[in-house]
Parts: structure tokens; sequence; C-alpha cells
């Protein structure tokens, strides 16, 4: 369950929060711009079940609005949208 992330709008930082139903080795954080054009990723290691929240560095992406996706196992989830000022 991939939730909004917080604040949103955003400026430098905002955190991004998901819960997974087990352990798992490999997470990663997706960004897309507007248009879907991937713009980073992030990796995220050794998480366990439960809820986990990312403070993500956003203050070096231009102005717009952006898509944020959780992949689990090269597996991806449910995408929510993030506006950066």
């Amino acid at each position: 369950l991939l939730l909004q992330n917080s604040p949103n709008p955003c400026k430098d930082y905002t955190n991004i929060s998901f819960y997974l139903d087990n352990n798992n080795n490999n997470v990663k954080l997706k960004i897309y711009n507007f248009i879907g054009i991937f713009v980073s990723e992030y990796d995220i290691k050794q998480l366990t079940e439960g809820q986990t929240t990312i403070k993500l560095d956003v203050s070096k992406f231009p102005s717009g609005i952006y898509f944020y996706c959780l992949e689990i196992n090269n597996k991806k989830t449910l995408a929510k949208k993030m506006i950066i000022n």
C-alpha cells in the first residue's frame, strides 16, 4: 500500500510512506515527470513488513507535477501524484 506524500505540494523535502506485507529485499522508488518520463530511482534495501517512511530530497527537481511509483520485486504498485514548488 503506497500512501500520499506529505507535504504535498513540497519544496525541498517530502515524506513518502508505504506498507509491506512481508520482508522484501528488492524495493525501488521511481520518480516520473508529468508526461511519464523517468526522472530518478532510489533503491531501498532490507525492508521488513509494516510501514516504512522515506524522507526524499526534491530540492534539485524543477517545479512541476511528478508521479512516484513503488516497485517491489520488479512489480509496480500504484503511483501517486506529487507536486513540487
